[in-house]
């Protein structure tokens, strides 16, 4: 069986078109917003990106499946609203409005085109002609209520909020330094001076020819493994043993043995990826979903489960201090990762991450999809000190029964694995600890037995909350304040100020729901950059929702201050009080600000 990807080396108008496939894909039959962000931007760096989008957008528009159709509404929507005034040029033209009228009139398309997508037209011309300041519109619009076909203005159209598309920049200039050179050097009138001006020229556009060409390729490559994850994820979701025949086995085994040779290619493109690069979130993200199919189709195929958590000790290590309560019961899971994907800040938590739900966060990258052999060496070190193998068996507090090897749960397995000797003598450790269990185990009515059952039951409960956490969000305008528990200051230094509400409603009694709110008080620079991060302990599990905005406007006393907000949802199933340790980072004009790590226990929420 043969999947067919996109090449490693295409222009800007192949990218764009691949885009416009992806987004009319007829598998989904959906919109994706992403998707058609994507295009959006894409669009904005090419000369030509505008009347290439409305030559690919217009025979859709125009299609017979209404699906399709809504969906070139919406991205022709985005379009006007994000790519600027090219775009409204473009659209403000009758050779363009002639198309969507045909649409809505008797005379050509009127009569086979659904209701809806009629409607979605007579709307969008609506808002175009209030918010666009483009005559031939207006007159299209005029025309269609004097021929009866539109009786009256929509009455609930959004109001179109046009984004002003950022500059392309050329980073051949970005450099301030090359850049004072180069002007130096070609303002000279000396032969050697401009030959060097040359050289450094095509150097930076080497270099930059090389970047997009990395970039490209990562691209690709995400999107490949991405496709397999999906298919195969689909292919999982409608297995039936039953039903199913061997041609569906054989794709079914192809997509997994494909996702394990990719997996590789996920660390090289992580350790190749700056620390502060937003597409190192994406490489996350897809080592996750990658890591999780493999482990369902194991547990459907192969019965066996993918990896079991690095902390699962076979002694009970108690913590002696509440320094350990804030360096190890704490971590950061991907949710909490900002909307931005920016990870430099995060090479200062590392201390609040675990090994057993999240990925661990490093200076290096390898080290985000690869586990660090001396945090195991250390665990082993530990379970030594700790352990006397002559002690009551009761001591052990974690089965070991169906389990060959202890790894970190985001730890990538390759073909062949070097043991080092501590990890043979935790394999020695954990045949010794079976040895001693199995007679035990196999007696339902000791205490051990049922100490252990009802752990298991107990973590069943916790994964259904949290895997129910990781797919949900909530919209801002559907939170109602909590009455009875006031605003709390969770920080306020250097003229910025974070309150944290809280949520009277929430989607399950297990689960908080938080809304930061940040204002800025200075009075003579703007705020950028603004990132907040948190982290909670093991027992629970938090999730931030992508902020509002990033930056604030100068504060004006005279107007109402604006306001970046952020939903926070933390799942408590145990109904602790949350110890939250958190870091912010910000930016006034020139000068950064990295806030240390901070702590702090919130109200008593039950």
């Amino acid at each position: 069986m043969n999947f067919n990807f996109m090449s490693s080396s295409t222009t800007p108008r192949q990218e764009i078109e691949s885009l416009f496939n992806k987004i009319f894909s007829p598998i989904k039959k959906e919109l994706d917003p992403n998707l058609v962000g994507q295009l959006c931007l894409k669009l904005n760096s090419d000369l030509d990106g505008a009347q290439l989008a409305l030559d690919l957008l217009t025979p859709k528009i125009q299609s017979s499946q209404e699906w399709e159709a809504l969906i070139a509404l919406y991205t022709l929507e985005a379009c006007v609203k994000n790519c600027g005034e090219r775009f409204h040029d473009l659209i403000g033209r009758f050779r363009f409005l002639n198309e969507i009228i045909k649409l809505v009139s008797p005379k050509y398309y009127g009569n086979k085109t659904s209701d809806k997508v009629k409607q979605r037209c007579i709307e969008i011309l609506y808002s175009w002609s209030v918010h666009l300041n483009r005559p031939k519109i207006t007159e299209a619009y005029e025309m269609l209520k004097k021929q009866g076909i539109v009786t009256k203005d929509p009455t609930h159209v959004e109001k179109l909020e046009i984004k002003i598309p950022p500059r392309v920049t050329n980073p051949i200039f970005e450099d301030d330094e090359k850049s004072r050179k180069l002007q130096k050097l070609l303002k000279s009138k000396n032969p050697q001076d401009l030959e060097e001006a040359n050289r450094i020229i095509k150097n930076m556009v080497r270099q930059d020819e090389l970047k997009t060409e990395k970039i490209s390729n990562r691209i690709n490559e995400l999107e490949h493994i991405n496709n397999n994850i999906k298919l195969l994820n689909e292919m999982l979701l409608n297995y039936n043993s039953q039903r199913v025949n061997e041609s569906e086995k054989e794709t079914i085994k192809f997509l997994y043995d494909e996702l394990e040779k990719l997996r590789p290619n996920l660390i090289n493109l992580a350790s190749e990826t700056d620390d502060n690069d937003e597409a190192l979130a994406d490489i996350i993200k897809t080592n996750e979903q990658c890591e999780k199919i493999i482990g369902q189709y194991k547990l459907i195929f192969l019965k066996s489960t993918t990896h079991v958590p690095s902390d699962d000790k076979l002694v009970n290590i108690k913590e002696k201090d509440e320094d350990l309560l804030l360096t190890d019961s704490f971590k950061v899971n991907s949710d909490s990762i900002d909307s931005k994907g920016k990870y430099d800040p995060l090479k200062e938590l590392e201390d609040l991450f675990s090994n057993s739900n999240s990925v661990s966060i490093t200076s290096n990258n390898k080290d985000l999809l690869m586990s660090d052999n001396k945090s195991l060496n250390n665990n082993f070190e530990n379970l030594f000190s700790s352990i006397n193998l002559n002690s009551n068996i009761a001591a052990l507090t974690t089965p070991v029964q169906n389990m060959p090897y202890i790894m970190p749960k985001n730890q990538v397995q390759t073909s062949s694995v070097v043991k080092t000797p501590q990890l043979k003598a935790l394999d020695d450790l954990n045949q010794l600890g079976k040895n001693l269990m199995e007679k035990t185990l196999n007696d339902p009515n000791t205490p051990l037995t049922a100490a252990l059952g009802a752990n298991v039951s107990k973590l069943t409960s916790e994964n259904e909350i949290f895997n129910f956490l990781n797919g949900f969000s909530m919209e801002l305008e559907k939170i109602k304040p909590n009455n009875q528990i006031g605003p709390y200051e969770l920080y306020n230094k250097n003229s910025v100020k974070i309150v944290l509400f809280f949520a009277a409603n929430s989607p399950n009694e297990n689960i908080n729901v938080c809304v930061l709110s940040v204002t800025s008080l200075n009075c003579d620079s703007t705020l950028r950059n603004f990132n907040f991060q948190a982290a909670v302990p093991k027992s629970m599990k938090l999730k931030l929702q992508p902020a509002s905005r990033s930056d604030l406007p100068v504060y004006n006393p005279i107007l109402p201050p604006t306001a970046i907000t952020q939903i926070m949802l933390i799942a408590n199933p145990n109904k602790e009080q949350v110890k939250l340790k958190f870091k912010v980072s910000y930016s006034f004009d020139t000068k950064d600000h990295n806030e240390p790590d901070d702590v702090k226990t919130l109200p008593n929420l039950y």
